[in-house]
């Protein structure tokens, strides 16, 4: 039974990790293509007007704090993400190398835990792909892969190794979209929202995820006298001063200035009802869908990803 609690907190750990590396890639997604035949919502039209790159980056991982009862004693690793727009659609590949330390009834036991995410989203946002791989010590724990698609009717997903179609509620979300919106939303003044989000990482998906803008983040080195221009909303979100330099340090300066918001995001399967989220996520993202600071959030033990190395890549030529 030990063993078997092991494997249930890894493979928890492994979809907030991928959660995470989906909310990384997709909102640089929405803001790489102006010629999408459809016509865009309000909130990708907005995006279109940022900047995009793509660009790889390594986050170190480290355990932040635990609770006097947690089951994770240590935790370290790294986190490697890339994102690539291609000729035809935005491509996502992420790689995370964690070791795990364990409590254990007769002392502890050490887990090397690896798992691989890929995506591919077409530029209508109508068809995605992914593909999931979660090994244990080196043994396979968990594949998983398969297709997405929207029609006028709502969102439908198969996975490879089940044959039964997965149909959503027509208000589901794809990533792109939703973490477009998440960031119009917080620039419009918004504080509080819900969404059904589906991003194939788990069998748990679609996900109901709510959102929380904690605020604009600006650096201590920022005129204090700056205030965030809202669009809309009835009130301005809160200014946080923020002492981290870690992203400065590892971009080494190849990314202009740009806002900031911090957003806390908690994940429930919606087939569930539990009134406590799987797990959260509290991340910094610039306005051009860099993560500068990230936190994961389980209850009872937290881990942190700090950015200790940055490229921007060269986009792909397109006949």
């Amino acid at each position: 039974m030990a063993c078997q609690g092991v494997v249930q907190r890894t493979l928890l750990i492994c979809k907030g990790a991928i959660a995470l590396a989906v909310l990384l890639s997709l909102t640089l997604s929405a803001v790489a293509n102006d010629k999408v035949d459809k016509a865009p919502t309000k909130a990708v039209v907005t995006a279109v007007q940022a900047p995009f790159f793509s660009h790889r980056v390594i986050y170190q991982m480290n355990l932040a704090k635990a609770s006097s009862g947690a089951s994770i004693l240590a935790a370290k690793g790294q986190m490697f993400y890339r994102f690539q727009v291609t000729c035809k659609d935005w491509e996502v590949e992420t790689r995370v190398f964690l070791r795990l330390t364990h409590v254990m009834p007769d002392g502890t036991e050490d887990v090397e835990t690896t798992w691989t995410y890929e995506s591919f989203e077409d530029f209508t946002t109508d068809r995605f792909r992914f593909d999931v791989e979660h090994k244990h010590n080196g043994s396979l724990l968990e594949s998983l892969a398969g297709n997405a698609w929207r029609t006028v009717r709502g969102m439908t997903a198969t996975h490879e190794t089940d044959h039964e179609d997965k149909s959503m509620p027509a208000s589901a979300m794809f990533p792109t979209a939703h973490l477009t919106s998440v960031l119009e939303r917080a620039r419009q003044g918004e504080t509080n929202f819900s969404d059904i989000v589906f991003d194939g990482a788990s069998t748990q998906n679609p996900y109901r995820v709510n959102v929380f803008v904690v605020g604009r983040v600006m650096a201590l080195s920022d005129d204090k006298k700056s205030k965030p221009k809202i669009i809309a909303g009835s009130r301005q979100v809160p200014v946080i001063r923020s002492k981290s330099d870690a992203f400065k340090k590892a971009s080494l300066g190849q990314l202009p200035k740009s806002p900031v918001w911090r957003v806390r995001l908690a994940y429930f399967p919606i087939q569930d009802a539990n009134d406590l989220p799987e797990f959260e996520i509290e991340v910094d993202f610039r306005e051009d869908g860099v993560a500068q600071r990230i936190i994961q959030d389980f209850g009872d033990f937290q881990l942190n990803l700090t950015p200790i190395q940055f490229e921007a890549l060269p986009q792909k030529a397109c006949e």
